[in-house]
């Protein structure tokens, strides 16, 4: 990584640094009883003691030897230290007394663990061991306040595996990293401890918690790139309320947030490339931004930066450790930041309204709760622009004035937007007959209005009370053409109708019935507008749906973000299958679709082993169509089959598109749109004193099966009638031959002679007949 200079700073500077030769992680103060402030280091090769008796020119006076690793967690009680690592030899402690000329220490390893991720200790003196190699990895706790040199082993809690925890009052609020989830327990019996408590959210990845002062409020990080930090109600732990979530802008928003600490309602926060970064939480429902350092130029989602954050010592320093650049002494200048809250309601009837936008100064939105509430935290006083709206409603935007420290309360009254009374007719083109079924999604893109209809038997809808304006609509059912139209609604009475072709037609529009099922852990098929995603800055899918469609949506697997690694199949089979398809009255069907697949091996540095395969799935028989392999491609293709050459047309059926990521693992990634069916020569016309025409007589073979499957309508048939059938080669030799009733279908012939042409003959006992090739 290249080394930077400090890249900037607000209300916080830089007092004095060390730098390292060997990267850092976390960092812990210590203050002696003669009132010495120490930073406890934690470094790749071990422990690192600075004094701070000048700030100005930090000094390592003591240094204890580890197990290298990236990995320590730093913690003390009294003159003790405890140090945890992700490279063996158990939890370090170290008698700190003798400092700064010097230090006793040992390695533990206490109730089996080697190693463990981080550590915590409690205000009555109980250490709290986190991931570690046993106990699930869930949370180990031992007595280090009746002899802080030989911890006591207490208990265990091997629910979910446990990042990290804060405990204060009998009460571990637990970060569950690989669960995503906030976890609240009862440890007031450390031997059995008790979950009461627990929440999840959307893109969750618990890294760390902290508690504020009064108890009532858990903040909580998540460690990937762009993510918030958490602020949460906990004073039912049964019920874990969210109050707000704020991110770090210094660099972007995309910089990757690390742990929170709290001291008198301020976050400090180690943000990784953002350096250190101030939130005021006073007001815990409208955090803000209100001072940061930044240590580094690094910009972005990686995992450079700063590790930790300490702001505990009595001076008011704040120690932060810098993986790279090493250990920052650094000073902050404390300022609350600006708030703004109020209530939001119907003018006319002075209710609260539910849902409404919040707009602040253009840059960020809030969405009011059940009681029609709103709070923003903004970093600096001056003047903001306050834009609320909300569906069927006129929007308003004010002006207001912040100052630091200063809460200000702004409510907002709007007027409803003027409506009309709509009608949507929904007609069979040809006939005219209303359809019933027809689905009708859309938006209303002043307002943001999402609707969704669907046509009664009448093949109406009737929306008395629609707001005007204009709506973006989509409309379909499955076995009719999907039709996109743009409608500006009036003040008054409106009618639209919409007439159909019968077609099988599936842009993806509208969810017309697909069914999804497989085995994968991860990149199911899901009917989004696709995101494009990049491995080493190469484009791996396209970043649209099929161009001209109708529609911005596609079936593509997983739609995770720009990174091929949250959009991929992992771990089995993901599986779409189509609704029923009848083509009884077609001559000539072609089906079409377009796709796109993307297989990558890592072991082979090009194309993977893996496929999308399309297939016919009828009760007659499953029929592979295509099956596409070593596809490295990332733009839309077309295939083009002709039905009629392979299935019976009076057999209803189903298109099942299947992909899958089997050992060794590769990256996969698929895409399918366009779905439609057209008729290619629907003017052949044929006499129906032929057999064939009366029966469509049909025959298929499965590659590599011995046996013909032969169907036919028997419904065109006498009652009782019997058909005799004969296979031939082509100069007539007679290879099976047998009579069964016609009314029964299907029937299965042997089919065990060389690859070839053959000829299979219907006769009926009237004498007709009919004679179809078989390729085998």
């Amino acid at each position: 990584m290249q080394m930077s200079a400090q890249s900037g700073a607000q209300h916080m500077s830089l007092k004095g640094k060390l730098s390292y030769p060997i990267p850092l992680s976390d960092v812990y103060g210590w203050v002696s009883p003669a009132g010495q402030e120490y930073a406890l280091v934690g470094t790749y090769l071990g422990l690192s003691v600075v004094s701070l008796a000048d700030p100005t020119n930090p000094l390592q006076v003591q240094f204890v030897q580890g197990t290298p690793t990236i990995w320590r967690d730093v913690q003390t009680w009294g003159q003790y230290a405890y140090v945890s690592n992700e490279g063996g030899g158990g939890i370090l402690i170290v008698d700190l007394s003798g400092l700064p000329n010097s230090i006793v220490s040992k390695d533990t390893i206490m109730a089996g663990i080697t190693t463990a991720h981080t550590i915590w200790i409690d205000e009555k003196g109980y250490l709290y061991v986190n991931g570690p190699n046993v106990f699930n990895g869930g949370t180990a706790i031992f007595d280090v306040h009746t002899d802080p040199w030989h911890p006591i082993f207490i208990g265990s809690y091997n629910g979910r595996y446990v990042h990290d925890n804060y405990v204060r009052d009998d009460i571990a609020y637990n970060a569950e990293i690989n669960d995503g989830r906030l976890t609240i327990l009862d440890v007031s019996n450390r031997a059995q401890p008790v979950e009461i408590g627990s929440r999840d959210y959307p893109s969750s990845f618990t890294h760390n918690t902290w508690l504020n002062d009064a108890g009532t409020v858990v903040f909580t990080t998540d460690e990937y790139a762009g993510a918030y930090i958490h602020a949460w109600d906990i004073t039912d732990p049964s019920d874990i309320r969210l109050l707000d979530r704020a991110r770090s802008t210094v660099s972007g928003t995309t910089t990757i947030p690390h742990n929170v600490y709290v001291l008198n309602d301020y976050l400090v926060i180690s943000y990784y490339n953002d350096g250190v970064v101030i939130m005021d939480a006073s007001h815990p429902d409208a955090m803000a931004v209100t001072g940061w350092y930044d240590t580094n130029q690094l910009q972005g989602g990686s995992f450079d930066g700063v590790w930790s954050a300490y702001p505990y010592l009595p001076s008011g320093l704040i120690l932060g450790s810098d993986i790279n650049e090493g250990l920052y002494v650094l000073e902050a200048n404390y300022v609350r930041g600006c708030y703004l809250s109020g209530t939001i309601y119907d003018a006319v009837s002075n209710q609260l309204l539910d849902g409404a936008q919040v707009v602040f100064q253009s840059s960020d939105t809030v969405i009011t709760g059940g009681v029609g509430t709103y709070s923003f935290g903004a970093s600096d006083s001056g003047q903001y622009t306050i834009t609320v709206s909300k569906p069927g409603y006129i929007s308003q935007t004010l002006t207001v004035v912040l100052d630091n420290g200063v809460p200000v309360v702004q409510n907002f009254s709007l007027d409803r937007s003027p409506r009309t009374h709509f009608t949507l007719q929904a007609l069979y083109g040809p006939t005219g007959d209303p359809i019933e079924g027809i689905l009708i999604e859309g938006t209303a893109p002043a307002e943001g209005t999402q609707i969704s209809w669907v046509t009664s038997a009448a093949g109406t809808v009737i929306i008395p009370d629609l707001v005007t304006g204009e709506y973006q609509l989509y409309a379909g059912k499955w076995g009719f053409r999907t039709l996109d139209t743009l409608v500006n609604l009036p003040v008054g009475t409106y009618t639209l109708t919409l007439t159909f072709d019968s077609i099988y037609d599936d842009p993806f529009a509208l969810d017309l019935g697909w069914v999804r099922s497989g085995t994968a852990t991860a990149g199911e098929w899901i009917r989004e507008q696709p995101v494009g995603s990049f491995l080493n800055g190469n484009p791996y899918n396209p970043d649209q749906d099929l161009p001209d469609d109708v529609g911005f949506a596609c079936y593509v697997t997983g739609n995770g973000g720009t990174s091929v690694f949250g959009n991929e199949v992992n771990g089995g089979s993901t599986v779409i299958l189509s609704p029923e398809i009848n083509l009884t009255g077609y001559n000539d069907p072609v089906l079409v679709y377009s796709w796109w697949f993307v297989n990558y091996s890592f072991a082979t540095g090009g194309a993977g082993n893996e496929s999308l395969k399309t297939e016919l799935v009828g009760n007659l028989a499953t029929l592979p169509l295509k099956v596409h392999t070593n596809a490295l491609s990332n733009k839309w293709q077309q295939d083009t089959i002709r039905i009629s050459e392979l299935y019976p047309l009076y057999e209803p059926f189903r298109i099942r598109f299947t992909t899958q990521d089997t050992p060794p693992n590769n990256i996969v990634e698929a895409g399918i749109d366009g779905f439609y069916i057209y008729e290619a020569d629907p003017d052949t016309t044929t006499s129906l004193d032929r057999l064939t025409d009366r029966i469509g007589l049909f025959a298929w073979a499965a590659p590599g099966e011995d046996q013909l499957l032969v169907s036919w309508r028997p419904d065109q048939l006498p009652a009782g009638a019997a058909m005799t059938l004969t296979l031939t080669d082509l100069r007539g030799a007679v290879l099976h031959q047998e009579t069964v009733p016609a009314t029964q279908n299907r029937t299965w012939l042997p089919y065990t002679w060389a690859s070839g042409l053959y000829l299979l003959r219907a006769e009926m006992s009237d004498g007709t007949a009919s004679v179809i090739k078989v390729v085998r």
